[in-house]
């Protein structure tokens, strides 16, 4: 049991971290697309 705990652990642990990973990657991507189109609509 105590192993099956570890692992199952170990396994959130990294889903957790791509959660984050994504969130922080959208957020960033997000960000990206707006500056992008308030520059390009600075330009016009």
């Amino acid at each position: 049991m105590g192993g099956r705990q570890r692992t199952s652990l170990f396994m959130t642990s990294e889903e957790e971290e791509r959660r984050l990973g994504r969130a922080l990657t959208e957020a960033t991507g997000s960000s990206q697309q707006q500056q992008g189109k308030q520059a390009k609509g600075g330009k016009k």
